[in-house]
Formats: C-alpha cells, structure tokens, sequence
C-alpha cells in the first residue's frame, strides 16, 4: 500500500515540473534591441621596432698617420668640418726627405750615364771614326725617377693631411680609435648621429606589409618612456627577407619618423608600433547578435512579439563587428543579447 502511495507521489512531481516547463516555455523572453550601423572596420597592425636616431654617419680616415691628439669624446657634439684628431707625420716628413734623396740619387746616376757614354764616344772617335755607337739606354733611370716623383706626390699631400675634420653635425656616438694609435687609410674613425629627429624600424610579416603605405600615421609607445609618439611611414624595404631560418615567413623591413622629439628617448629603445590601416564605411552588426549554425550566419529581428530568423551574408570582421554583405541594412532593429536563448517563432519582450 505504502509503495502504491510514493508511486502516486513520483508520479504527481513528474506532472507538476512537466507542467511548469510547458507554462515556462510560454513566457517571452525578455529581449535588448540595437541597431544595424555602418562604420569602418580600420584594422590596427602591432609589431615591434627599434627606437634610432635618424641620420647616422660615419667617419673613416682618408690618410695614415700616427694620432698625435684626439679632441673628441664619446657624447660629444660636432660640427661639420671641426678637428676632431691631429696627426704626428714625423715618419711621413722622413720618408719624404728620403725619397728626395733617392731621387737626387738616381739623377746623378743617370747624369754619370750620360757622361760615361760621351766618354766612350770621344774614345771610339778616336780610334776609328767608322766604328758603330751603340745608343745611350736611359730607360731604367727614367722610370726610377718616375717613381720617385709619384712618391714624393703622394707623401706631399699627406703632409698636408695632419688633421681629421668631421665630415656631419652630429654627436660623437661610436668612437673607433685611441690618442697614439697608428691609422691607415680607410680605417673607421668615429660614428655619429643626429639627435634631432629619430625613426622607428621595424620588421613586418609580409602579408601585413601589403596593407602599409608611405606616409600612414603610426603610433609609437614603449616601457622605457611614459609618452606615446606619433609617426609616419617613411620608408619600406624594395624586399622581403626571411629573418629567422627556423620560419618561412618573410618580413618588410619599414622605417617610420618620428614626428617629435623628447629628452625621454634614446636610441637603442625597444618600442611598441601600431599602424591602423584605413577602411572604407561598411554595414555592421555587434559580434554576439549573430548565430553561427550549419555554415550559416543569422540575426534576430522582433516581428509581431516574436523573434524572427534572418539569413545574412557575412564579410570582414573584427574583435566586435561583423560586416553584413546582405540581409540587414543600416536602421534595423536586430536582437544583440542572449540570442542563444531564441528560436525562430519565440515570444519575446523588448527590454
């Protein structure tokens, strides 16, 4: 008997949850409208970049010579055609007296040939008139005093070369060589840049490189300073290279100038680079107003209390929009929340 009576008890829960739900499925749902807009969907490109100075130059002897004084310092600020570094050309003054000599040397040589060769003329003359001569060879004396005077040439004006001068305004950031060092011609003397302006490099993957163009705005920001910066594309790389062996991908080296300066910057900065690639205004709706189902992209308008599904054609999109190719235009009223509760014929009430 007390079985028969959970069984009925069993049996009148099962009835009044059923019930409940049948009356809970009948309630509307209650619903937040928004509209369908149209907007750009401006794409923002994020890579990193190396913060430099814009113009860097560097100096290179155009002599040799031993350093008799180095007037410069790393840090220092120069101007163009400033003495940076005299030179000790006690070798060179050497080297010329005694290519002088050798010179005189060789004239005497050649004088004394000539005389010589006179002197066995008079001498066959002499002793028979028919005799053949053979010719004076001058040749070798020539050549050696060619040479001589090349030398002399040479040294002549490095005597006039006892000083290095900066060849660009700038501050002294790489200096190459110590006071008493022996230089030679070609050797780097000293690096500096231009702290009036900076530039950004960076390296983009080259299927966003596509997307940049000269002269686009980009914003640059970094941990080692407070302030944001604003930049333009100044330069891109002709190629792209691969730069790390291990990925395929190929990247753009691009230059970006920086619009302003700060006591905060310094070259050598890591910088964070952020390019916002221009769009054209396109038809849009919120990310979550949309029902991804079987391939197909839907929305929810509300007709007569009831939510109605609609089929769209969806194009780009974003981290919020979606673009609607068609389907919905600017105006609509389309369900943006909870559309996950819904179902096409459910009632609903507008919040």
């Amino acid at each position: 008997m007390r079985k028969w009576i959970w069984v009925i008890v069993i049996v009148l829960v099962i009835g009044a949850i059923s019930s409940f739900s049948i009356i809970a499925m009948n309630q509307p749902i209650t619903v937040v409208l928004g509209d369908v807009t149209e907007q750009s969907m401006a794409e923002e490109i994020y890579v990193s970049g190396k913060l430099e100075t814009k113009e860097t130059t560097s100096l290179y002897s155009d002599t040799n010579g031993l350093i008799k004084e180095l007037k410069v310092k790393e840090g220092d600020k120069i101007k163009k055609g400033q003495v940076l570094i005299t030179l000790n050309m006690d070798s060179v003054k050497q080297a010329l007296e005694e290519e002088r000599v050798n010179l005189e040397i060789t004239q005497a040589e050649r004088l004394a040939a000539k005389q010589e060769h006179f002197k066995q003329f008079r001498q066959q003359q002499i002793e028979n008139q028919d005799a053949a001569i053979e010719p004076l060879k001058l040749e070798q004396f020539d050549l050696r005093i060619k040479t001589h005077n090349i030398k002399i040439k040479a040294m002549e004006k490095k005597l006039v070369k006892d000083e290095i001068k900066a060849n660009a305004d700038g501050t002294v950031t790489e200096l190459a060589v110590n006071s008493g060092q022996l230089i030679s011609e070609g050797l780097l003397i000293l690096k500096t840049s231009d702290f009036s302006a900076y530039k950004v490099v960076a390296n983009i993957n080259e299927i966003e490189a596509g997307k940049v163009k000269l002269g686009m705005p980009v914003s640059i920001s970094g941990e080692s300073f407070a302030d944001v910066y604003e930049g333009k594309v100044s330069k891109m790389a002709s190629t792209a290279v691969v730069t790390d062996p291990a990925y395929k991908d190929a990247y753009v080296a691009t230059t970006i100038t920086l619009q302003h300066i700060s006591s905060e910057l310094r070259p050598g900065y890591n910088v964070n680079v952020e390019l916002k690639i221009p769009d054209k205004q396109r038809i849009v709706v919120p990310m979550e107003a949309v029902v991804q189902s079987e391939g197909k992209a839907y929305l929810y308008k509300v007709e007569q209390d009831k939510a109605v599904k609609v089929q769209i054609q969806t194009g780009k999109e974003n981290d919020e929009y979606y673009e609607v190719v068609s389907g919905a235009a600017p105006g609509d009223k389309i369900i943006i929340k909870d559309v996950e509760l819904l179902a096409n014929g459910s009632k609903v009430t507008v919040q």
